[in-house]
């Protein structure tokens, strides 16, 4: 006589898998696209929180410095530009690492491009314009997909596609 395995145990087998499934598979977030939205979602609160700030404290606004190289930026400001603010939940300095210090899984994601005319910094003036001429770009890469990040000049508003 061979032993074989009842439907039930099969069935039961099927259910757990389908269970442990929903909860491990939506939690592995490493997709390509979805790492470039939740970053530029980061970035982008973050250049809207520094540009509301500098609105409202216009004798030492915030601004936004970028190292490329080691895929970080920070919020600092104006008048020193090199020490980060400290965050007022965590009282941690503002420094963004992609893929450190965040609950998002972004590690993969690093900075492209900088069009910030010249420097690697956005500063806002105290009605909330860009403190330059021309739009900033900030181009976003994850493998081979891609996303730009687009700071208007005129207004700050910052829009990604």
């Amino acid at each position: 006589m061979t032993r074989a395995f009842t439907l039930v145990e099969v069935l039961l087998v099927v259910v757990c898998l389908a269970i442990l499934s929903v909860l491990v598979l939506p939690k592995r977030n490493d997709d390509e696209a979805t790492q470039l939205r939740l970053a530029a979602q980061l970035l982008i609160a973050d250049i809207e929180f520094a540009q509301l700030e500098s609105i409202g404290n216009s004798e030492n606004p915030l601004l936004i410095e970028f190292d490329p190289i080691a895929a970080t930026y920070w919020i600092s400001r104006r008048q020193d530009h090199n020490q980060p603010i400290l965050q007022l939940a965590t009282n941690q300095p503002y420094l963004r690492s992609f893929g450190k210090s965040t609950a998002l899984p972004i590690d993969r994601v690093h900075v492209a491009q900088l069009d910030l005319q010249g420097n690697n910094q956005i500063q806002f003036t105290s009605m909330g314009a860009l403190n330059q001429t021309n739009n900033a770009s900030i181009t976003l890469q994850c493998g081979n997909e891609i996303l730009h990040i687009t700071i208007d000049a005129a207004t700050g508003e910052p829009s990604a596609f």
